[in-house]
């Protein structure tokens, strides 16, 4: 059969309703061939995150500052240093003390008590008479049993020089103001219970720091590096 009348068959055919035009199958459609990017037909949406790279690496960031600050605090918690006794009952020399150093003294506590919080505990501090000494010691039934009373108080922990404590700024005159302290001589402040090797001391605070840095620097850095892996073969990449 010659091409002409085959031609008229078909047309003839498709005219009587016999045939049926082809269609492209599914899978082979694609992307108008002017399409600047046809890459984008078969790109899939973008994976949208609830924290950005740049928010986790701040977190990172805020967890090695505090990290960095626990260094002093577990220097004397892992020392080998002994106990100072710097006196008792009034008879106190703190000033011959190196700020930061294990000491133990006893006194008479003033009914004057001061209170504050810090990291969600509750502290109180007390004058022992006759001392440039504060006691900073956490609240408890025993430290409840005693306030508005003057007791015998005998205990340990790490001397500082008030004025290198920053979070009880103003405690001075807030003592001198009731007559408990100097408002010119240098005061010192223990803290009741802070000794090397006893209980978790900084460790607590460490592990959360350190979990909060690991963690967040892990992750930042891995989603910082799909971004970019994301950004290289993007069509905007050459641009």
């Amino acid at each position: 059969m010659s091409d002409s009348k085959h031609i008229d068959n078909l047309e003839r055919d498709w005219a009587a309703g016999k045939l049926v035009p082809e269609t492209a199958p599914v899978d082979a459609a694609g992307p108008a061939p002017d399409d600047p990017h046809p890459e984008d037909f078969y790109m899939p949406p973008k994976k949208r995150h609830v924290f950005s790279h740049w928010a986790m690496l701040g977190v990172a960031a805020v967890a090695a500052f505090f990290l960095w600050g626990e260094r002093d605090p577990l220097r004397y918690y892992l020392s080998n240093e002994q106990p100072i006794d710097v006196g008792h009952f009034g008879n106190t020399h703190p000033e011959g003390s190196e700020a930061g150093h294990w000491v133990k003294l006893s006194g008479i506590a003033s009914p004057v008590r001061g209170t504050y919080t810090r990291f969600f505990t509750e502290y109180e501090l007390l004058h022992l008479i006759g001392t440039p000494i504060l006691v900073q010691r956490a609240e408890g039934k025993d430290v409840a049993e005693y306030r508005g009373y003057a007791f015998n108080w005998k205990g340990e922990g790490r001397l500082f020089r008030l004025a290198d404590v920053p979070e009880l700024e103003g405690v001075r005159k807030a003592f001198a103001e009731k007559g408990e302290l100097s408002e010119t001589s240098e005061v010192f402040l223990v803290k009741e219970g802070d000794v090397p090797r006893r209980g978790w001391g900084p460790l607590g605070p460490i592990a959360v720091y350190l979990a909060l840095f690991g963690v967040n620097l892990f992750f930042g850095l891995r989603r910082l590096r799909a971004e970019r892996a994301a950004r290289a073969v993007s069509p905007g990449a050459a641009t």
